[in-house]
């Protein structure tokens, strides 16, 4: 992420930290002046241990490009690759355990199997996307999506009818993403089954609005993350690369993401959840780096990564009390 980029995020975050502390105070007041609730007197539900499996369905897109050389020109967009509606059963499982007074731990997994898709694959002579020199669709009906979040949290105000958490802590994301052959074969007699592996990693913090309705319980939560990206490719059908590593990306970048879960209680200790999120990752200018089957190796501009992903779902959350 270039600088320029940080300095408006930080700005942005700055302001919108400033506004929510208004907000805060406005909706507390409000809640406090309401019948809609059952009391202040009423206690939050304490345990020690929760975990909440969860299965959705989930959308993934991501988009590259590279430029000619290593000063993004000749021409400024000479490769991009777009994979689109990547759809599949997305598994998720969050365990939260209370460590002492206002801190707990987080983690949150996910995984999902890639069942349908597509990718598209346009090469350019010119600048600006003009003159193209290649240009296929493809299969992308295969592959998976793999995420793993660990964070340390506080609830930093607790009056009942909400609580307002902070957390900080790491993100890892790995994409597994394929290029297939249509029902005619791209090359005959032989089987296109090229790979692109992305990982994001790096750190990230956000915010988590919990309000208590009645029997149900409403969760809004946003973060954002400061990420770094690397990437390698097997381009199995191009005999002039290396296999199986034919080049490799590495960027910075950050990413920002939206949740919602509503709970209602089926039993005492036991709720069921609807789960839904957003979550969209960019990088700056990064470096390609070309590995060829005779030794070589090329550099050039990688433009950016862009990813969006999004879930929405059904699960459980069963509470373990103290």
């Amino acid at each position: 992420m270039q600088l320029p980029d940080a300095v408006h995020m930080i700005f942005f975050i700055h302001k919108a930290v400033f506004r929510m502390k208004h907000y805060l105070n406005f909706i507390t007041f409000m809640v406090m002046m309401s019948g809609t609730f059952t009391g202040l007197s009423q206690q939050f539900p304490e345990e020690d241990l929760s975990i909440s499996p969860s299965i959705q369905y989930g959308q993934e897109s991501l988009r590259w490009s590279v430029a000619g050389d290593t000063d993004g020109q000749n021409p400024n967009i000479l490769s991009e690759l777009i994979w689109k509606k990547l759809q599949g059963v997305r598994a998720g499982l969050t365990i939260r355990k209370r460590l002492s007074g206002r801190f707990s731990v987080q983690a949150d997994m996910s995984y999902m199997g890639i069942a349908s898709g597509g990718v598209s694959d346009t090469d350019y002579r010119a600048d600006n996307r003009q003159d193209i020199s290649y240009e296929e669709r493809l299969r992308s009906d295969k592959g998976y999506v793999l995420s793993f979040d660990a964070v340390v949290q506080y609830d930093v105000y607790r009056v009942f009818p909400m609580v307002v958490t902070t957390f900080v802590g790491f993100t890892n994301s790995y994409q597994h993403l394929f290029m297939l052959d249509n029902a005619e074969a791209l090359v005959e007699g032989k089987t296109l089954k090229t790979t692109y592996t992305p990982h994001w990693y790096g750190a990230t913090a956000g915010g988590r609005f919990t309000f208590y309705v009645g029997k149900t319980v409403f969760c809004l939560e946003f973060s954002g993350d400061l990420m770094r990206y690397a990437a390698r490719a097997n381009w199995n059908l191009r005999e002039e690369f290396a296999h199986p590593v034919s080049f490799k990306h590495r960027a910075t970048g950050y990413g920002v993401n939206g949740a919602l879960r509503i709970a209602y209680p089926l039993w005492t200790n036991v709720h069921i959840t609807f789960n839904a999120g957003m979550a969209y990752a960019d990088t700056g200018d990064g470096e390609d780096k070309t590995f060829y089957a005779n030794g070589k190796q090329v550099y050039t501009m990688l433009n950016g990564v862009v990813r969006r992903s999004y879930h929405a779902g059904i699960g459980l959350k069963i509470d373990l009390p103290y």
